[in-house]
């Protein structure tokens, strides 16, 4: 079993796109969702999820399988405190 925290971000539209969430938000807890402060904000969300390995009798892991009871924090960035290369990459100049 494991436990710890799991660190995960980018724009508002993508973190909600990914987690299964309706546009402009972001998990929270099991069926529930967050809003954010704009889709192309940019956040840092942490998660606590729980994994545990089932092991059979020679010691040999069997699978996994994972709880995250939802957002612990969420932090939004200013464009200012984001490394140059990802702002570029994540928001290209058209």
């Amino acid at each position: 079993m494991a436990a710890g925290y799991w660190w995960t971000g980018g724009p508002g539209h993508a973190c909600a796109s990914a987690a299964g969430c309706p546009a402009g938000t972001v998990p929270r807890r099991r069926g529930s969702a967050q809003p954010v402060d704009g889709a192309e904000a940019d956040y840092l969300i942490a998660f606590r999820p729980l994994l545990r390995w089932p092991v059979n009798e020679n010691g040999l892991i069997q699978g996994e399988d994972s709880y995250n009871p939802g957002v612990v924090s969420m932090t939004k960035f200013s464009r200012d405190d984001l490394p140059r290369k990802y702002v570029h990459l994540v928001h290209p100049v058209t």
